[in-house]
């Protein structure tokens, strides 16, 4: 079964029933593009939105991360209640969040999950890249970063692998994740072997990084920090990943997309599952992963939703836990936009929503700009795409629905999606009818 939030959505916050909704239908701007957002509510009950903005190659001094005070739907005051600039910078040290210009020295990557330590936890842990030296990193690393969202600051950075930079080898140039399994963090990094934080004795697990056949992207020397291009998802306590080694430029070793499984028990590929190659030529890019349901919500594998060269609908493959194909959702296509080319789907959101119905929430945009944003829904409680909500729908009352949505939060209090994206947009609508402004 599927929990009712994600990780990375504070249970409390999403719970508390007096959380407001005023964000407003046009939206908020955030100085920044953002993943999903990280719904907080803080010791005084003020009930916040935050979000941190994506690339490892954008640079690490750059301001990445930004708070919205969904009561007012404005910018948050600073922790004395005062007027304070946003988006801020994250550092690999403790201290608070500074703004300006190369005032940071973390960098993040391509698709961002971040994890709560606890329902409500002030902290939030995110994949970081830094080129800072540390102690038995010289060169820099990739690991696990913090935030406290009460007050507003970095906490200290994990380091779990170092950058490396050795020409015709495959290199640590990026990271993904996180996935979250008992006390433990998953993630890949872009030699495509998976990472491994234990939150309980803060450091890198036992024998980590381990290999599981996921082929290396953006693994060639000279490029740290970069990014891995694909995700990870959580399904079952299984962690699927995704790899995108089709880009040259960057990539060792060229290939098709390629979808692969981890086992938190084993510490090894999933038995029987294997590596999975996306053998259509009209993938434009694999980087979303979920879990595949049965009307009754239990999981029955994992499906992978590829962007299409050619249409704006994905390119679906679902696999059993055994590796076996299953046929994808017949429906799916149909909650995507009839035109457009060159599409790109971000991972869905998958949630109870208030009825218990389980639906996927995907932001999703054409690269042509026909679609420079929308929500598809499908359900898997009916097997269909979300009745009630009709779209795919593009806010149009948020920067002309030039959003370019990556990713949802869900808050059942108000039945609330709030979306975050590439143009620095934070908006919300309503998760059984669409409409914008909750």
């Amino acid at each position: 079964m599927v929990p009712p939030s994600v990780p990375g959505t504070s249970l409390a916050a999403v719970l508390d029933k007096a959380h407001h909704r005023n964000i407003p239908v046009g939206g908020v701007y955030t100085g920044t593009d953002g993943f999903k957002p990280i719904l907080h509510t803080t010791p005084a009950g003020i009930h916040e939105a935050w979000t941190i903005s994506h690339h490892a190659y954008n640079g690490e001094a750059r301001p990445r991360v930004t708070c919205v005070n969904i009561d007012t739907g404005t910018l948050c005051n600073d922790t004395a209640s005062q007027a304070t600039e946003w988006p801020k910078a994250l550092n690999t040290s403790a201290g608070p969040l500074r703004a300006g210009g190369n005032v940071g020295n973390v960098a993040t990557t391509q698709v961002i999950q971040t994890v709560l330590d606890g329902a409500n936890s002030q902290f939030v842990r995110y994949p970081a890249v830094t080129t800072t030296p540390l102690p038995g990193y010289p060169s820099g690393s990739v690991g696990v970063g913090c935030l406290d969202m009460d007050q507003q600051a970095n906490c200290q950075y994990r380091p779990l692998v170092a950058l490396t930079n050795n020409p015709g080898q495959s290199n640590v140039n990026g990271l993904t994740g996180f996935d979250r399994v008992k006390d433990r963090l998953y993630g890949t990094i872009t030699t495509g072997e998976v990472i491994c934080y234990d939150t309980v004795l803060e450091a890198p697990c036992p024998g980590q990084p381990f290999d599981v056949g996921s082929p290396p992207n953006t693994d060639k020397a000279g490029f740290a920090p970069d990014d891995f291009i694909g995700s990870t998802e959580l399904v079952n306590d299984k962690v699927f990943l995704s790899s995108n080694p089709q880009y040259a430029a960057k990539t060792l070793h060229p290939g098709p997309p390629a979808v692969t499984c981890f086992d938190p028990v084993t510490n090894q590929a999933c038995a029987g599952f294997g590596t999975k190659i996306i053998t259509d030529h009209s993938v434009h890019s694999t980087l979303a992963v979920s879990g595949s349901f049965d009307t009754a919500g239990n999981a029955r594998g994992a499906c992978v939703f590829s962007g299409n060269a050619n249409f704006p609908a994905p390119i679906t493959n679902c696999w059993d836990f055994n590796g076996n194909p299953i046929t994808p959702p017949p429906e799916l296509a149909t909650a995507f936009p009839p035109a457009g080319r060159d599409s790109i789907v971000f991972q869905p959101l998958t949630t109870k929503i208030i009825n218990g119905e389980l639906r996927s929430y995907f932001p999703g945009y054409t690269e042509d700009r026909v679609h420079p944003g929308y929500t598809a829904c499908y359900s898997w409680t009916t097997a269909s795409t979300c009745h009630g909500f009709p779209g795919p729908l593009p806010n149009q009352n948020t920067f002309n629905g030039d959003t370019h949505p990556y990713g949802y939060a869900y808050n059942p209090a108000n039945n609330c999606l709030y979306g975050m994206g590439h143009t620095g947009y934070m908006f919300s609508e309503n998760a059984t009818t669409g409409s914008f402004g909750c």
